[in-house]
């Protein structure tokens, strides 16, 4: 059995979470590169989708998320600070 994630824990208490499509995606790949089988991955994808309420990113959100990620890449580039 894997060890517990430490972000999966604060995630099981949420009363409500919003996940963008883009995040199963990703939860998806990890579990597939840690080796689970597809079966696992497929039911805990499932539930992840039924439990909340996934968001889908259109052209706007994703201008909009790509234009943050510049000006905190800037901010962090101004304050010394490592990426985000």
């Amino acid at each position: 059995m894997k060890k517990e994630r430490k972000w999966l824990s604060p995630l099981s208490r949420a009363i409500w979470c919003s996940p963008s499509d883009t995040v199963l995606v990703g939860i998806a790949r990890m579990y597939i590169r840690e080796g689970y089988d597809w079966s696992i991955v497929r039911k805990r994808l499932d539930f992840m989708h039924d439990a909340s309420a996934v968001v889908s990113i259109d052209k706007e959100i994703a201008v909009t998320v790509s234009k943050c990620y510049i000006e905190m890449l800037e901010k962090s580039k101004e304050l010394n600070q490592p990426k985000p």
